[in-house]
């Protein structure tokens, strides 16, 4: 039960090198999906962010991503506030709201975390400025 989100049929697994981070976003293929006013498509995502400030995650879902991601970090989200600047390490576009929640709440489970800290180790390393310590 827990394979079918490691190796969904239909997604295509991407990795993208931030500055000193590899992210994973596993996105499935839209088409004719209408798109927002941030120009993002009105799919579900689910998605994992990073404080430097807090070393921790934070695990949500929302259907615009760049709007959401914006929120946490101008302060708008009494949760993400104290933890600010936050970054985008994964995220997931799902087929439905439904999809979408069921795969945050897999995320945040134990067996979620410990995924997250295998796809993610080099995190466990950063010190509170994002830089990797000895």
């Amino acid at each position: 039960r827990v394979r079918e989100w490691f190796e969904p049929s239909g997604f295509k697994l991407e990795a993208h090198p931030p500055s000193q981070l590899w992210f994973i976003r596993v996105s499935c293929e839209a088409e004719n999906r209408p798109v927002n006013e941030s120009g993002g498509t009105e799919m579900p995502f689910v998605y994992v962010l990073w404080s430097h400030k807090l070393r921790k995650r934070y695990i949500g879902s929302t259907r615009d991503l760049a709007g959401r991601l914006s929120e946490h970090n101008s302060g708008q989200s009494h949760f993400t506030r104290g933890g600010r600047p936050w970054i985008l390490i994964h995220s997931e576009s799902c087929g439905s709201v439904a999809e979408a929640r069921k795969r945050e709440h897999f995320l945040k489970s134990g067996l979620g975390r410990q995924w997250l800290d295998q796809q993610y180790p080099q995190l466990r390393n950063m010190n509170s400025e994002g830089c990797e310590s000895g």
